[in-house]
C-alpha cells in the first residue's frame, strides 16, 4: 500500500497513520469474515497497487489509543486484546481479538466502539455489530473454554455536539451502552460455515465475475435510499424528505410556489467516503461509466 505525502506532517504521526499491513490469504479475522468477500479479494489481490490518504486513518487510530488506554484500566482477571485463533481444518485459521472479557462482570464481552452520532441514532444494532460480538464469544468457548453470558457495546462518539444535542430529539448521548443478543453456539457454527464457504467460493472468481455474482450488498455498501426533499427557495434544509415523488409534488403544491422538489438520488456512502478500495473496484467503476 502506499501513501500519499503529507506536507509539514510530523514523522511519528505519519508512521502511526502508516503502519498497516496487509491481510494474510490464510487468515480470517471476525470482521473480515463478516465482511463482504469482494472486499476482502480486492485487498488481498492489489494491496501494493493501493494508494491512500493517510489521513483516512485518522479515526483508526484514535479507536487503537483508545483500546490500548482501556487495556491498562481492566480488571486483574479480566481478558483484554485477547488472540483468539481457531484452526480450520483446510489449514486456514479464524482470529478474533475480543475488546475486554471478565467472568466477575458476570461474563460479560465488552466492545468499545469509537464511531460517529450517526450510527448512535439507529434504535436498531447493526447486524455486522451483533455477528461479532456472537463469534466472539463462539471462539472464547471454543478456544479458552470460557462462557459469554452477555454482550455489551460501549459507543463513544467522536463527533458528539452539544448544540445538537439541544436541537435534535433523536441525537444520542456523549455515550451509549447497548446490549446484544447471545446467539447459540451452534447457530453461529452454522453462520460461520456459511460465510466462510462465500469467501472460498469468491477466491475462485475474478475481480469482474465478484462484481457481478458477489457484488458488496447494499447495507454492506451503507445505500442511503433515492429520496424527494421538499425545499423552500433559498432554504438549505428540506422541509420534508418523501420517497414517492408524486406525493412530495403534492406537498410542495399544498405549501406554494416558494417550494419545490429536490431529487436525492441514493447514494453508497461507504464507496463515495470510506473504502480506499474503490480504485480497483469494478462495480464502482462500472456505476461510472
Amino acid at each position: 500500500m502506499k501513501y500519499i505525502p503529507i506536507k509539514d506532517a510530523p514523522p511519528a504521526l505519519l508512521e502511526l497513520l502508516t503502519d498497516g499491513h496487509p491481510s494474510i490469504p490464510t487468515r480470517y479475522g471476525v470482521t473480515s469474515l463478516i465482511g463482504a468477500p469482494m472486499q476482502r479479494q480486492l485487498l488481498i489481490r492489489h494491496y501494493d497497487n493501493l494508494v491512500v490518504d493517510p489521513l483516512n486513518n485518522m479515526f483508526m487510530l484514535f479507536g487503537r489509543l483508545l483500546h490500548e488506554k482501556l487495556e491498562k484500566k481492566a480488571g486483574k482477571n479480566a481478558l483484554t486484546e485477547e488472540r483468539l485463533t481457531l484452526p480450520l481444518p483446510d489449514g486456514k485459521c479464524i482470529v478474533g481479538i475480543p475488546d475486554y472479557y471478565d467472568e466477575a462482570d458476570g461474563g460479560t464481552i465488552w466492545d468499545y466502539k469509537f464511531c460517529s452520532t450517526f450510527a448512535g441514532k439507529d434504535a436498531e444494532v447493526k447486524t455486522e455489530w451483533v455477528q461479532q460480538l456472537n463469534i466472539y464469544a463462539y471462539l472464547l468457548k471454543k478456544c479458552a473454554g470460557f462462557d459469554a453470558k452477555h454482550l455489551k457495546i460501549a459507543m463513544i462518539f467522536r463527533d458528539w455536539s452539544a448544540a445538537k444535542a439541544r436541537t435534535q430529539t433523536d441525537y444520542p448521548p456523549k455515550f451509549k451502552v447497548v446490549s446484544v443478543e447471545v446467539y447459540p453456539l451452534s447457530t453461529m457454527e452454522t453462520l460461520i460455515n456459511h460465510r466462510l464457504a462465500e469467501h472460498a467460493s469468491a477466491e475462485k472468481m475474478t475481480d469482474d465475475e465478484l462484481a457481478t455474482l458477489m457484488p458488496c450488498t447494499d447495507d454492506e455498501r451503507w445505500m442511503s435510499e433515492q429520496v424527494f426533499a421538499v425545499m423552500k427557495a433559498g432554504a438549505k434544509k428540506a422541509t420534508k424528505l418523501f420517497v414517492d415523488k408524486s406525493i412530495a409534488e403534492s406537498h410542495a403544491e399544498e405549501l406554494g410556489k416558494a417550494y419545490a422538489v429536490v431529487e436525492r438520488p441514493k447514494v453508497y456512502r461507504k464507496c463515495e467516503e470510506h473504502c480506499n478500495l474503490r480504485q480497483v473496484c469494478p462495480l464502482y467503476k462500472g456505476e461510472r461509466q
